[in-house]
């Protein structure tokens, strides 16, 4: 029964569509912009730096937030692992939003920050460090900016993820390698599952590989 309460808990928690709202505030419908994906990096180039800052933070927050109840609650960390699991599936397939959420990388990494900030921090460094160049160079452009995603993050975000899982492994922290292997597998579900509006130039719609949507979350 605490493993249900957990996922409900977090997945209302990750459903909750704060960065939806404040973007429609200023008139802008996530869902019909960009990669149509109601997240971080999309809110950046189409609500500007200010709010892109804040949805790293309150996504985050969604991943951290629910197995810190549980805990509080007196949940042991299963129960706690199964709300963030929750709270990740909350942002990406949000009932409020159509179920057309986010890819929840940054929901993902608040979890992993909750059961394991030692190995959290490693691998946001070696996140940061290998898209240095990407990362500056959308810290510094206009958030307009509709040039292509990258193709390398997507890979990079993976092998953080799975570093975080090693070193949390090697660590003897089992309950957080075990969530990383979740996360991850979250994280490729979502990006076979994420709608890919029509190229804004030609109108066509983008056609898909599979493999190519996996590895570098684009159709192509």
């Amino acid at each position: 029964m605490g493993y249900i309460f957990g996922l409900v808990l977090g997945y209302l928690i990750g459903a909750t569509p704060i960065l939806f709202q404040i973007a429609k505030s200023r008139g802008i419908d996530l869902r019909s912009v960009g990669t149509g994906n109601v997240g971080t990096s999309n809110a950046y180039r189409h609500t500007g730096k200010s709010i892109g800052a804040l949805a790293i933070v309150t996504d985050m927050g969604k991943g951290f937030l629910p197995p810190l109840c549980m805990q509080m609650l007196g949940f042991g960390p299963a129960v706690q692992l199964a709300s963030a699991i929750g709270a990740i599936m909350g942002q990406m397939w949000p009932a409020t939003s159509k179920f057309q959420g986010g890819r929840g990388n940054a929901t993902a990494a608040g979890a992993c920050f909750y059961f394991d900030q030692a190995s959290f921090l490693i691998a946001i460094v070696f996140f940061l460090s290998t898209t240095f160049s990407k990362v500056y160079k959308i810290l510094k452009s206009d958030s307009s900016d509709s040039s292509p995603r990258s193709k390398i993050v997507p890979i990079l975000v993976i092998l953080s993820f799975s570093l975080y899982g090693l070193l949390a492994f090697n660590q003897g922290i089992t309950i957080a390698a075990m969530g990383s292997v979740f996360f991850i597998g979250l994280i490729l579900i979502r990006r076979l599952t994420a709608p890919w509006p029509p190229d804004p130039i030609t109108g066509n719609v983008p056609q898909k590989s599979i493999l190519s949507i996996l590895i570098l979350d684009r159709p192509n």
